[in-house]
C-alpha cells in the first residue's frame, strides 16, 4: 500500500508541475483540401491537422489565398454561421475566426479546456441561429470513453453560455444535430434518432421506431425536408432514406446497398446525392442519385479512377470538384475528363533516429504510393535520398544509425551520421529470404527452405556477404532484430506472435537461448526490450545482456494500445507512447503516468524536449517541470550506499544492508566467482531509505551453495553497487 502510495504522490505531484512550450513549428508546404466547406464564389476554407488554408479554385489550378498554421491540432471540418467560422480542436475548445476577402482573422477560442490529465474531443459540432450544438467526450483511465450532448446560447459570440446538456449511453458518440419545425434532433452513432421539443429541459424522445437491422450510423444530411443515414447492418452498409410525419417522428422510406466503405455524402444544386468511397483501397468509387419530386431515381455507379478512398465533391462550372485529402480534382458531369489541380504530399514520421534526423513516409491519398525520406532537424532539410522500398519493421531500435529498406532483389543499406547521409549501400540478397536484420557489420537473415526457416549469420565487406554459420530452429518465425553485436531476438510465427526467444551469439556464430517469452507481442527496442499486448506491457532488462530477465507487467494507463504504439524514450527512465486515439503519455519505466495530453503522434527528440507530427507540419515542443522519475522523489540525493555484509565470513545466512537516496526499480542479485548468476534477492520498487535483505546460502532452486567467494550486486535507478563475501561451511 505505501509503494501504491508513493507512486499516486509522484504521479500527482508531477501533472501539476508540467507544462509542454512550443517552441518551433515546421510547416511542409502543401495544400490539404478534404475538410473543407464553402464560403465564397470558387472559394474553399480547409482544415487538416494543424493547418488552415483559404483555397480559390481556378480553371487550371489552386491558390492559396491565406494559410495559418496553429499550435493546436483540429479535429474536424469547420462550421460557418454567416461570416463566423468555428474550427473544434482535438481536446481544447473551439478557435472561432472572421472570414472576409480572402483573410482569416482569429477572434478568440472559446469553451477552452486546458487541464492536460483528461482529453477532450468535439465531434458533431453544428450552429444555428444562436444555438450551438456539439458533443463532449471525455476518455478516463478504464478503457471506456463517456459522451454529452452539450448546447451552448452562442448570442454573445465569444462567452458561450450552458444551456442544456444530455448524456449518452456508455461508450455513444454524436454524428449530427439539427432543427425542424421548432423540435431539435440528434444522431448517435449506435443508437435511435433523438428528437427534444425544449432545449431548457433536454427531455428526449425516439424519433422513430424503425430503426430494425441497422447497426450503426456514420454520416447524416437532413435535406429538403429528408433525412438520410448511411448506416451499417453488419458488415454492409446501406443509404436509409427517412421522412418526417406531423408529430415530428420520422419514417423510412427506402433503404439502398452502398459500398462496403461509401460514407461520404454530398447534395449538389438541390438534385443530385453523391456518396464517395471505395470498393477497392485506395480506389475511389462514386454513386450518384437523383432527386426528383421527394424520391432518389436513377442510380449511376461511378469508378472514376482517381485515387483516395473518401472525398467531398462539389459543384463546378457543369462538372464537379473532387477534394482528396492530398488532391484537388475538377471533372466533367459524365467523369469523363478529369483533371489534376494540385497535388501535395503528407510526410509521417516513423523513428527518430540519433536525436537529429527523422525517417518519414511520403504517402499520397490512403497510401496508395508510399515512399520514404529522412529529414536532417540540424539544418532543417530533406537528405538526398528517397526510396520507394519498404522499410523493414524489425528495426526499431531506438537511436539507430542503420535503415534498411527492401527492394525486388536487394536492400538499401543507408548509413546515417555527423555528417548526415554517410553512405547506402545496396546489397544483393540470398534467395528465399523473408527478413534480415544488419548491426554494425553483421547481418542475420531469416530464409525458408521446404517450408522451413532457418536463419543465417554473414559478415559484410563492401557489397558481399560472407557467410558464417546458420541456424535451424524448431519453430516457424521470420523475424530477427539484434540488440547488440552478440545478441539478437527471434519471434515466433510471425502473424500470431507466439512469443520471442532471446539469443547470445557465440564466437562461432551459434546461438544459445537464453530466455523465452511466450504471448502475443509487437517489440521495441529502447534501453530495454519492450512488448506491448492488449492487456499490458512487459519490459525485459537488459542492461546485462547475458543475463535478462522480465520486469513485471504493467497495465497501460488510457485506451488499450489496439493499433497505437510505443513511440520512443528518451535515455533515462521516461517512456513516451501514444495509443489509437492520440492519446500522449509520458511514463516512468514502470509506465506511472507522469504527464498526459491529447494531440497527434508524438517522439522523444532528446532530454524533455519532444516532436509532434500531423502529416502536415512539425511541431517542436519541450515539456517544461519533468524531470526522471527519480529526480522527482529526490532531487538532491543521487547516490545508492551499500554496507559490507554481516557476519562475514558467515554459515549459512548472512544480511547485506543498503541505503537509497533514490526511490525506484530495486534489484539484488549474488553471483559466483565464474559470473554465473546464483540467486535473486530482491526485484522490486522500494523507496528512499535504509534496507537491508537476507541471504541463506541457498540457489534460486533451493539448493545449498558450496563454500567460496561469492559476489552481491544492488542495482538501483540506474546506479550499481558490487561487494565481495565468503560462505564457509
Amino acid at each position: 500500500m505505501k509503494r501504491i502510495y508513493v507512486f499516486l504522490l509522484l504521479s500527482f505531484t508531477l501533472l501539476q508541475a508540467v507544462d509542454i512550450q512550443f517552441n518551433d513549428i515546421i510547416e511542409f508546404e502543401g495544400i490539404f483540401p478534404y475538410r473543407s466547406i464553402s464560403v465564397d464564389e470558387d472559394v474553399y476554407i480547409t482544415n487538416l491537422g494543424r493547418t488552415i488554408q483559404v483555397l480559390r479554385i481556378e480553371d487550371d489550378g489552386v491558390e492559396v489565398l491565406d494559410r495559418e498554421t496553429q499550435v493546436a491540432f483540429c479535429a474536424d471540418i469547420p462550421i460557418a454561421h454567416g461570416d463566423t467560422l468555428y474550427f473544434p480542436r482535438l481536446h481544447k475548445g473551439i478557435d472561432v475566426y472572421t472570414y472576409h476577402d480572402g483573410n482569416l482573422e482569429h477572434i478568440d477560442t472559446i469553451l477552452d479546456e486546458t487541464e492536460p490529465t483528461i482529453a477532450y474531443l468535439y465531434m458533431g459540432m453544428d450552429v444555428m441561429d444562436s444555438v450551438m450544438f456539439q458533443c463532449h467526450q471525455v476518455f478516463p483511465d478504464d478503457g471506456n470513453y463517456h459522451s454529452s450532448w452539450e448546447l451552448y446560447s452562442v448570442t454573445n459570440l465569444l462567452e458561450p453560455r450552458l444551456i442544456g446538456a444530455w448524456e449518452f449511453s456508455e461508450n455513444g458518440f454524436a454524428i449530427k444535430a439539427f432543427e425542424r419545425a421548432g423540435r431539435y434532433y440528434f444522431i448517435e452513432y449506435e443508437d435511435v434518432i433523438k428528437m427534444c421539443e425544449d432545449l431548457s429541459t433536454m427531455e428526449l424522445q425516439p424519433a422513430t421506431d424503425d430503426w430494425q437491422n441497422i447497426d450503426a450510423v456514420t454520416t447524416a444530411e437532413y435535406f429538403d425536408d429528408h433525412l438520410f443515414l448511411t448506416a451499417h447492418h453488419g458488415e454492409y452498409l446501406f443509404l436509409e432514406v427517412f421522412s418526417f410525419e406531423e408529430d415530428g417522428t420520422l419514417t423510412r422510406e427506402d433503404t439502398f446497398p452502398l459500398y462496403y466503405v461509401a460514407n461520404r455524402c454530398s447534395v449538389l444544386d438541390g438534385e443530385e446525392i453523391v456518396y464517395c468511397g471505395a470498393s477497392e483501397i485506395a480506389e475511389l468509387s462514386v454513386i450518384r442519385f437523383h432527386w426528383e419530386n421527394g424520391e432518389l431515381t436513377q442510380r449511376e455507379d461511378i469508378q472514376p479512377n482517381i485515387l483516395g478512398s473518401d472525398a467531398n465533391l462539389k459543384s463546378f462550372e457543369g462538372g464537379y470538384l473532387i477534394f482528396t485529402t492530398n488532391r484537388v480534382y475538377k471533372v466533367d458531369h459524365d467523369f469523363h475528363n478529369i483533371q489534376l489541380l494540385s497535388d501535395s504530399n503528407r510526410y509521417w514520421v516513423w523513428q527518430v533516429l540519433l536525436n537529429r534526423f527523422l525517417l518519414m513516409s511520403i504517402s499520397v491519398d490512403d497510401m496508395a504510393d508510399i515512399r520514404y525520406t529522412i529529414y536532417d532537424l540540424q539544418e532543417r532539410c530533406f537528405l538526398p535520398f528517397e526510396t520507394n522500398g519498404w522499410i523493414f519493421d524489425n528495426t526499431l531500435r531506438y537511436n539507430q544509425d542503420v535503415l534498411l529498406f527492401e527492394q525486388n532483389s536487394y536492400v538499401e543499406v543507408v548509413k546515417l551520421g555527423d555528417n548526415g547521409l554517410e553512405s547506402v549501400t545496396n546489397l544483393d540478397m540470398p534467395n528465399n529470404y523473408l527478413r534480415l536484420d544488419i548491426l554494425e557489420d553483421i547481418a542475420c537473415f531469416a530464409k525458408i527452405e521446404n517450408q522451413e526457416t532457418y536463419y543465417s549469420f554473414y559478415r559484410i565487406e563492401g557489397e558481399q556477404l560472407v557467410f558464417l554459420n546458420e541456424f535451424w530452429p524448431d519453430y516457424y518465425c521470420s523475424i530477427c532484430m539484434f540488440t547488440d553485436p552478440r545478441h539478437i531476438i527471434f519471434v515466433e510465427n510471425y502473424y500470431y506472435h507466439l512469443g520471442y526467444h532471446y539469443y547470445r551469439i557465440e564466437d562461432d556464430y551459434s546461438v544459445t537461448e537464453l530466455m523465452f517469452v511466450p504471448g502475443e507481442h509487437e517489440l521495441y527496442l529502447t534501453d530495454s526490450i519492450i512488448a506491448p499486448s492488449e492487456v499490458g506491457v512487459t519490459p525485459m532488462n537488459i542492461e546485462d545482456p547475458d543475463h535478462p530477465y522480465l520486469l513485471d507487467t504493467f497495465d497501460l494507463p488510457g485506451y488499450q494500445l489496439l493499433n497505437g504504439y510505443i513511440c520512443s524514450f528518451n535515455g533515462e527512465s521516461k517512456y513516451l507512447y501514444s495509443d489509437c486515439y492520440f492519446n500522449n503519455y509520458i511514463t516512468d519505466y514502470r509506465f506511472n503516468v507522469l504527464y498526459r495530453w491529447q494531440d497527434s503522434r508524438g517522439f522523444y527528440l532528446n532530454d524533455n524536449n519532444i516532436l509532434l507530427n500531423d502529416g502536415n507540419s512539425l511541431v517542436l515542443a519541450q515539456i517544461n517541470g519533468l524531470g526522471s522519475a527519480e529526480d522527482a522523489v529526490d532531487p538532491v540525493g543521487n547516490r545508492l550506499s551499500v554496507n559490507p555484509n554481516y557476519p562475514n565470513p558467515f554459515n549459512p545466512r548472512t544480511v547485506i544492508s543498503y541505503s537509497l537516496d533514490q526511490a525506484g526499480y530495486t534489484e539484488i542479485e549474488v553471483y559466483n566467482v565464474t559470473g554465473q548468476k546464483v540467486r535473486t534477492l530482491l526485484r522490486d520498487f522500494q523507496p528512499t531509505g535504509n534496507h537491508s535483505v537476507e541471504w541463506d546460502g541457498r540457489d534460486d532452486y533451493g539448493r545449498p551453495c558450496a563454500s567460496g567467494v561469492y559476489l552481491y550486486r544492488v542495482r538501483n535507478s540506474g546506479k550499481s553497487c558490487a561487494r565481495k563475501m565468503l560462505l564457509l561451511k
